[in-house]
């Protein structure tokens, strides 16, 4: 995931903006997104390109962290 994609993940959740988090949890079952490429602007995550749906070449040790601005100093953390 390109480091745009995590501010179209928060915008569609609601917060304002976000990072990737360097440290990841890796998820288990199905991989439903991969070669996610945003521009930033989209206002969903699905809206940027990416393989077909459920289509990858990875496994969860490419799994990526975002974390959203709730507002000030605080965070939410999605994994």
């Amino acid at each position: 995931m390109l480091q745009c994609s995590n501010s179209v993940v928060c915008r569609m959740l609601g917060y304002a903006n976000g990072e990737v988090m360097t440290t990841s949890i890796h998820g288990t079952g199905t991989i439903w997104l991969d070669n996610v490429h945003c521009t930033g602007r989209e206002a969903t995550l699905t809206a940027c390109s990416h393989n077909s749906w459920g289509s990858h070449d990875c496994g969860h040790g490419e799994d990526v962290s975002v974390r959203c601005r709730t507002g000030g100093q605080q965070y939410v953390v999605l994994r």
